[in-house]
């Protein structure tokens, strides 16, 4: 899998520059003059990225190179703290993105969400365990891990948008954490999720 969703790749920066704009804009952009957005304005630009995302027909007229993001979910990944930052980043991006999927039903909410990340060609979701208050699942070809080889887990950024996914529908506390990744040799990433 060389490919993803455009939009997905904006959302995933516009998410990053909502946790830390001044510091990590120099990632992002390229630059390193003074950045004078604030994150305020990353959170519109996301939202509505986000209602794209949910318009969209037909995402495979939207797939780009997925390597640019492989490398900024990397740098982000080795600056200070860069762990909870693409975990907030995720967890920011899984709320809004949560609050636009319109279903009362939770079987049915989590199955729409990993409907919307394989249409974006982010890997291929797999539900291993479900119910209330515990949901296990794997993800085949994560675009965050796929054909790395880092020896530690990349995935943050997906760990926190399932708990902040799961959280916005629950309206309670999620603990989610990845235990394998295919960065590590793992031949999938794993996620469990558990409510607290």
């Amino acid at each position: 899998m060389n490919k993803i969703n455009l939009l997905f790749r904006q959302a995933f920066e516009y998410s990053i520059l909502m946790v830390s704009p001044k510091k990590l804009s120099p990632l992002i952009f390229d630059f390193d003059e003074d950045f004078s957005v604030e994150k305020e304005d990353f959170r519109k630009m996301l939202v509505r990225t986000i209602e794209d995302i949910n318009l969209m027909d037909n995402s495979k007229s939207l797939l780009v190179d997925s390597d640019n993001l492989r490398k900024l979910n990397l740098n982000v990944l080795r600056t200070f703290a860069g762990k909870s930052t693409l975990h907030n980043a995720g967890k920011n991006f899984g709320e809004l993105f949560g609050e636009k999927i319109k279903e009362i039903d939770f079987r049915k909410y989590i199955f729409e969400i990993n409907n919307l990340l394989e249409n974006m060609n982010l890997g291929k979701v797999r539900i291993k365990k479900f119910n209330s208050s515990a949901i296990d699942f794997v993800i085949l070809n994560n675009i965050f891990s796929h054909n790395l080889k880092e020896n530690r887990a990349t995935c943050y950024f997906m760990s926190g948008f399932f708990q902040g996914v799961l959280e916005e529908f629950t309206n309670t506390l999620w603990n989610v954490v990845e235990t394998k990744c295919s960065s590590k040799g793992d031949p999938y990433c794993e996620f469990q999720c558990r409510n607290i």
